[in-house]
């Protein structure tokens, strides 16, 4: 049987214990009002996984925390589901043998490959052409190295 190991098995330091305020020194000592607002625990992540400071413009971050305020459940549901019922989608699916038959790009930021995760590791499985990058940025990998990603997208559209 293979075996997915998801981030959140591997490394529990991840985008998903961000939101638990025991474990994001930000937050803590806060009064628990303080913690419900979104704009400021979003735009906290704006600022702590990014590697180029101001690397967001004004306009797009204010846009970026007005859709985050609006999909909190929404963000909240995805990393529950990640961390528990996809694995087991994503194993099932391995052992009946599916995979993925076109091209794939694993873009990994800075701070993933620092802590030891291996993004190509857990896509490696799902299919036989793979590419990995890891640009010279945090989690806000678009904002921070818009060329590398760019180019990064047309070269898989070319494959």
């Amino acid at each position: 049987m293979a075996q997915v190991v998801t981030p959140f098995q591997e490394h529990p330091v991840g985008p998903g214990r961000a939101l638990n305020a025991r474990s994001e020194p930000a937050l803590q000592g806060r009064p628990p009002a303080d913690r419900g607002q979104p704009r400021r625990v979003f735009g906290h992540f704006l600022d702590v996984w990014s590697t180029r400071p101001g690397a967001t413009p004004a306009d797009v971050r204010a846009e970026y925390l007005r859709a985050c305020r609006d999909a909190i459940a929404s963000i909240v549901a995805d990393y529950r589901a990640t961390a528990t019922v996809d694995i087991g989608h994503d194993r099932a699916d391995l052992d009946i043998g599916n995979r993925l038959t076109m091209p794939v790009t694993v873009v990994q930021q800075d701070w993933g490959r620092q802590l030891g995760f291996n993004a190509a590791a857990i896509w490696r499985p799902w299919t036989t052409d793979l590419q990995h990058f890891t640009p010279r940025a945090g989690h806000f990998m678009a904002e921070e190295a818009p060329q590398d990603i760019a180019a990064l997208i047309l070269e898989l559209a070319r494959r």
